[in-house]
């Protein structure tokens, strides 16, 4: 393991991070968490259709976080050694 293998992760593990949290995942959440709340006092959500849009958002923008996740290769304990 050279120090430049370990700055080449460090910067795709980064990268990578920068990505999805400025990306999709996060407003997704959100808007799936508004969706949930009980705001009509039956304890129940308020609307089932906007529910089911925003799992359906939310599950996409998990998935592409995830893959992106996937196809880096993230710094090892290793690398961090190195550094």
């Amino acid at each position: 393991m050279t120090k430049d293998q370990a700055r080449r992760r460090l910067r795709a593990a980064q990268t990578t991070t920068q990505t999805i949290d400025e990306g999709e995942l996060w407003p997704a959440l959100e808007r799936l968490q508004r969706a949930g709340a009980e705001n009509n006092g039956a304890g129940v959500y308020a609307s089932r259709s906007e529910m089911l849009s925003a799992l359906a958002v939310a599950a996409l923008a998990i998935r592409e976080a995830s893959e992106k996740l996937r196809a880096v290769d993230w710094p090892t304990d290793a690398d961090w050694d190195v550094m």
